[in-house]
């Protein structure tokens, strides 16, 4: 064996000598510290703020954030103050970012020592009911389980409550939550949500429900300005550009199904509607134009991928919302139209005396 291949001292393993001084021997780099509890939580506040709208939601969160410190801070220098978490209840249309908060405060709640875990179980009527005696219980019980040192959220609540109550195992659903409710006060936190209406005979129908419901909050729609923001916002998070005239055009076309949804409207939900069938809309046009054949392709810039055209928004409305009677008057104005105020005439009218119905018979009725 030669010197150069001689092992070093420090290598009675005969390692190759290569190894020494690389990658594989130099210390860890340094970590970054671990953000600290109360970091977190200005991160989830931060996050809840940069969300569209939803200024009053903003301050209820708040308001639970202070009232949890107030009932910590007396805790701790042995006032008596009331541990209980309590439970909420979410009132709104669909599309106004109910589920979103909601998982928002299961996190928030977390790192506030609230509850231990902090995630969020969503369910609806299906998740909770069975089709028999005994099963409804069951399949309750197993979603309170899996919520339990989080959130468990009841989206459409209100149909465990239908008006054939006496026939149906919606009523055996509530009673094991209201138990869980009970018992796991200080484990997990139940939120509510609905239509506004609905909701509202849901929680007074039942005093179980009513009494162990402590926080409501409302979701309003969004303006049209909002729903304008929450599109810019997902083209931008999807890779899309859309010049002023689309932006002003696609304004129009929520506006316009706002009027004809009602409460039916979908807010966000239907935002992301339109930029599904948008990008469907680009894909087929450039499709159509040959961008994607061979002798094409490399022609293909992002900017042909990216912008949305003002063609993509040909026949939009009329697939994306049903133009009724009422509604055509609204189709060529723009975003944020306001009809302007009738002018009141105060010309003097000539009276017109009725005319007399002639003496005799009244005539009979065709049928």
């Amino acid at each position: 064996m030669s010197d150069d291949s001689m092992p070093p001292d420090n290598n009675p393993n005969g390692f190759p000598p290569e190894m020494f001084g690389g990658p594989f021997f130099e210390p860890p780099k340094p970590q970054p510290p671990k953000p600290t509890r109360e970091e977190k939580l200005q991160a989830l506040f931060a996050e809840l703020n940069a969300m569209i709208g939803m200024n009053p939601v903003k301050e209820d969160i708040a308001a639970l954030k202070s009232m949890v410190r107030f009932r910590k801070a007396r805790k701790d220098m042995g006032i008596a103050a009331n541990s209980a978490i309590g439970h909420i209840v979410f009132t709104g249309n669909p599309g106004t970012g109910k589920t979103t908060v909601a998982r928002l405060i299961g996190k928030i709640y977390k790192e506030m020592g609230v509850l231990p875990e902090g995630h969020m179980v969503e369910v609806d009527r299906g998740d909770l009911v069975g089709g028999y005696v005994g099963q409804t219980a069951l399949k309750t019980q197993k979603v309170i389980d899996a919520a339990m040192g989080g959130i468990l959220f009841i989206d459409e609540a209100y149909a465990l409550s239908p008006a054939n109550m006496d026939k149906d195992f919606g009523a055996e659903s509530i009673a094991t939550i209201l138990k869980a409710m009970e018992d796991n006060r200080d484990n997990f936190v139940v939120i509510f949500a609905g239509y506004p209406d609905l909701m509202r005979q849901f929680i007074e129908s039942n005093p179980g429900l009513k009494s162990r419901c402590s926080t409501y909050i409302h979701f309003d729609d969004y303006n049209g300005m909002e729903l304008l923001q929450i599109f810019d916002k997902m083209t931008k998070e999807s890779g899309f550009k859309a010049s002023t005239d689309v932006r002003e055009a696609v304004g129009g076309i929520l506006e316009r199904a706002k009027i004809a949804g009602g409460k039916n409207f979908g807010n966000g939900r239907d935002v992301r509607t339109i930029v599904e069938k948008l990008e469907k809309r680009i894909a087929a046009r450039l499709d159509t134009q040959g961008a994607f054949d061979n002798d094409k392709i490399d022609d293909l810039t992002e900017e042909m991928l990216m912008t949305i055209q003002p063609e993509d928004l040909a026949g939009l409305e009329n697939e994306y919302i049903p133009v009724t009677e009422d509604m055509k008057s609204f189709i060529k104005r723009p975003i944020g139209f306001q009809p302007p105020a009738t002018e009141q005439d105060n010309t003097p009218k000539k009276s017109v005396r009725p005319k007399r119905r002639p003496i005799g018979p009244r005539p009979a009725l065709a049928i």
